[in-house]
């Protein structure tokens, strides 16, 4: 296992494009680390510096205590997989996952003897005769894995592993990857742009976006306390329902009604008269009528624009209205609920449940968040 540690870390490129503004990372012994955001963000660039696939601009990469600036890929005891499955299609899977050590130069005993593990740990061992083209995908990367695998590395770099997959099989091998993980307690650092991906795997993640480290943390915190607005947006499918709100009185009016703000709320407003009020979509109740939640949150009168049945799950799509512009917002109501496209339906939330941000900077306004990475 090794403890990665990236201290002011940046990459910058001739033309003067910034990939990577200063970073301060710490990835801890056997942990599973996320990097996630949408294309471009600069995660697998960070990827990259940590393997030593790029240089870096300015700062240190530490892996194990060891700084290995201009250190070389193969001399810093990792192990990479990629969205391509870079497996030989013309040798055997026993060949694929022992031609790294063929390489190394290490005994034949001790080559069989890792093929044999990761064959286990992998269930490879009926398809060891047989070649990439007669594997499924899954098989294939599976095979991807075994290969970083027979290395052991002090870490695992994982680039995007599963996006070449079908959606039955990403889940599949999310639950493979984090059964390995757990079995082989080694650390991983995995990049995907899918948010679900990010949630359903990570002891912790890193938000990035425009080359910044927006929030680390769990799953959970991420979730529940969103540093920025794009982080809370990023995070949570459907996404968190983002709307204007203006602070009168010690209420907050919001395109569709107002709410009483608590008054840990208001101290924590201050004197700013804008905000914006993030609602997750499960944060949102069904009220019995128009006139139902009046002093816990002002029920709101919607109209069905869209409904998404999922079977445990039921999504409704509404929208309000104020000064001229049009709000689209989700909410999750009971899927039992009898509930079509044109219909009306009344929904209050709770105030206490609200994320509130600051209209100008988009940063949060809790007092619980996370000191600032950059």
């Amino acid at each position: 296992m090794a403890e990665i540690v990236l201290a002011g870390v940046a990459k910058r490129f001739a033309d003067g494009t910034v990939a990577l503004h200063p970073t301060d990372v710490a990835i801890g012994d056997g942990e599973l680390f996320i990097l996630v955001g949408p294309s471009g963000c600069g995660k697998s660039t960070l990827l990259n510096l940590i393997a030593g696939l790029d240089e870096v601009s300015e700062g240190e990469v530490r892996i194990d205590g060891r700084v290995v600036n201009g250190v070389d890929p193969k001399d810093r005891n990792i192990a990479m997989v990629f969205q391509s499955y870079a497996i030989y299609p013309h040798l055997s899977v026993r060949e694929n996952l022992s031609f790294p050590l063929q390489m190394a130069r290490l005994p034949k005993d001790q080559i069989a003897a890792r093929v044999a593990r990761a064959a286990e740990i992998l269930e490879l061992g009926p398809l060891l005769d047989r070649r990439p083209a007669s594997l499924s995908g899954g098989q294939r990367q599976r095979v991807a894995m075994g290969r970083a695998i027979v290395r052991e590395p002090a870490a695992f770099l994982l680039d995007e592993p599963l996006s070449n997959l079908d959606a039955r099989l990403r889940v599949q091998m999310r639950a493979e990857i984090a059964r390995l993980q757990r079995e082989l307690r080694t650390t991983m650092v995995y990049v995907t742009h899918d948010q679900t991906e990010a949630m359903t795997l990570g002891d912790r993640i890193a938000v990035l976006r425009a080359g910044r480290v927006q929030q680390i943390g769990t799953p959970r915190e991420l979730y529940e306390r969103p540093r920025n607005v794009f982080v809370a947006t990023f995070i949570g499918e459907p996404p968190m329902n983002v709307v204007p709100g203006t602070v009168r009185n010690g209420r907050l009016v919001l395109p569709f009604g107002e709410l009483a703000l608590s008054p840990a709320q208001r101290q924590r407003i201050g004197d700013r008269v804008d905000v914006l009020a993030g609602i997750r979509p499960e944060h949102w109740s069904h009220a019995a009528s128009p006139a139902g939640g009046a002093d816990s949150g002002t029920a709101f009168d919607a109209t069905v624009e869209l409904v998404e049945w999922l079977g445990a799950d039921l999504y409704v799509h509404f929208s309000a209205v104020a000064a001229g512009a049009r709000f689209p917002l989700i909410a999750r109501v009971d899927p039992a609920l009898a509930v079509a496209r044109g219909s009306r339906i009344a929904l209050c939330v709770d105030p206490a449940r609200l994320n509130l941000f600051d209209s100008r900077t988009e940063e949060s306004l809790s007092e619980t968040q996370p000191a600032r990475l950059d």
